[in-house]
């Protein structure tokens, strides 16, 4: 199947609230990263007097473009309440006539709507687009229970997997951590400069990857000893007693601290203290259990029953080439000697599988209706929406609607601005991954004289508003969400 030169694209657009002052001026930003959530570059709204802080906005998407104010002025308390509350009204203003400025042929492309996608409420929390099965209307998986661990990512046709769009090549996820990690890359560079043959090489990678998971295994299963203290010989191994190691993995790892006026867990880590035999594993390991090897085994306890029929850890294998992962099998919890430890016999498969991400392919193949490429729109599609606030139970693709109206976060005192989406179809996340991204980016640029004050600047998308008798302004955006950006940029 083609994979070079696909995209996958959702399309955003709406206005932010800002409160103007008389020396405001407006400018144009821009924001490229690889979330799809701007929380690392908020903007600010105004500054709430009362509360001493200013409400900050976010944007969705990978690149958006957004016009702002490069001072705000004040508000009370009230006022900001009466402004959140108009903004969950979505302002009377529509992001689709922005996006038909920006892009004229957006209306003729949108004439026919594309596939429905439903939308599970229970993959309400989920963030990876990849886990995603509700799009094609499967059993999507559990919720994660208070204070338990998230749930495998996928389980399809009876399998369970792990996956994730960081590739295997970086540290510090999924029990990919310190000077075994850093070993194992030394010895992916030396088959860079011997193997000369693409396939062979990624399978030395592969295979070379799951030398490392065994060795972490004999420190896990030490580790699994100490928090277990004495062996249950006569037990049958249960959930209960795997939640108990679950909680003395992270007392022995980790401590609560205040900080920022607010108590949070500190992960240090603990060395294992039975250290014998790993100075002879690939990279001599230490044996030190840092939050990486701590998360992956509690993950793994908290999630005992998929863990001992074994679960399949999915990868992409790095930059070299993006549409090949390693699928890395089985990782098994069992009883041995009265502990609960992984069967590192069981540790014994290493797979390159080709895909637009690492599952990409194993689901198409398993939905024989679908094919790859939309397994990856869909799900794509249904994370946006999602990611947009968007509160209906399914979307088309092709087809405009309004998602979020100013939803507030009010945790961190940040709001959402008004948002209307639409999910590109193949051919038009194509056009925008190209040309179609450039003419938005140029248009930003011209559509703002920096030098010109807020008054004399006004060119017909700045929307004024009046609340509580003050004038405030709706700005405009666009933003793309491209599935590359979210996978691929570091």
């Amino acid at each position: 199947m083609p994979r070079a030169g696909d995209a996958f694209i959702s399309m955003l657009a709406g206005y932010q609230v800002f409160r103007p002052k008389g020396t405001s001026r407006l400018l144009t930003g821009r924001i490229q990263q690889a979330a799809t959530n701007t929380s690392k570059s908020p903007v600010n709204l105004w500054y709430n007097k009362d509360l001493e802080k200013y409400r900050q906005g976010l944007y969705v998407g990978n690149k958006v473009f957004y016009k702002y104010l490069d001072t705000v002025g004040s508000v009370s308390n009230d006022d900001d309440a009466a402004v959140l509350g108009e903004m969950r009204h979505g302002l009377g203003l529509s992001g689709g006539e922005i996006l038909n400025r920006f892009l004229p042929e957006l209306n003729q492309r949108l004439e026919k709507a594309g596939d429905t996608i439903p939308i599970a409420s229970s993959e309400k929390g989920i963030t990876a687009p990849q886990e995603r099965l509700g799009a094609f209307g499967k059993e999507s998986r559990a919720a994660r229970p208070d204070g338990g661990a998230d749930p495998v990512d996928i389980v399809f046709k009876g399998n369970a997997y792990q996956t994730t769009v960081t590739p295997i090549d970086k540290a510090q996820h999924h029990g990919l951590y310190g000077r075994g990690h850093a070993k194992m890359l030394e010895d992916f560079s030396k088959y860079d400069n011997t193997i000369q043959d693409k396939t062979k090489r990624q399978e030395a990678k592969a295979q070379r990857a799951l030398m490392y998971f065994k060795d972490r295994l004999g420190i896990f299963n030490r580790a699994l000893k100490q928090m277990q203290v004495f062996p249950m010989k006569g037990m049958k191994l249960s959930a209960p007693m795997a939640e108990a190691i679950r909680s003395n993995l992270r007392d022995a790892g980790s401590t609560m601290r205040t900080i920022d006026g607010q108590r949070r867990r500190v992960y240090h880590g603990f060395q294992v203290l039975n250290r014998q035999g790993f100075s002879k594993m690939a990279g001599n390991l230490t044996g030190f259990m840092t939050k990486p090897a701590i998360d992956f085994v509690r993950t793994a306890l908290g999630n005992f029953g998929q863990y001992q029929n074994g679960v399949t850890y999915a990868f992409p294998l790095g930059k070299e080439d993006r549409f090949a992962n390693v699928h890395i099998s089985a990782f098994q919890l069992i009883q041995y000697g009265g502990y609960i430890q992984f069967n590192r016999s069981a540790l014994n498969s290493a797979i390159i599988v080709r895909g637009y991400d690492a599952m990409s392919a194993i689901l198409a193949k398993g939905l024989s209706d679908q094919s790859e490429y939309d397994v990856v729109s869909k799900q794509f599609a249904s994370q946006m929406a999602v990611n947009a606030k968007f509160e209906g139970n399914e979307i088309q693709m092709m087809t405009m609607y309004n998602a979020t109206a100013g939803g507030a976060t009010s945790a961190s005192h940040r709001l959402y601005p008004q948002i209307d989406i639409v999910h590109a179809d193949r051919q038009l996340s194509k056009w925008l991954r190209t040309e179609g991204t450039k003419r938005v980016e140029d248009w930003f640029k011209s559509y703002t004289n920096r030098e010109a004050k807020f008054v004399d600047h006004l060119e017909g998308l700045e929307k004024p508003k009046q609340i509580k008798g003050k004038t405030y302004w709706a700005l405009p955006y666009i933003a793309i969400a491209d599935y590359d950006e979210t996978r691929f940029t570091e």
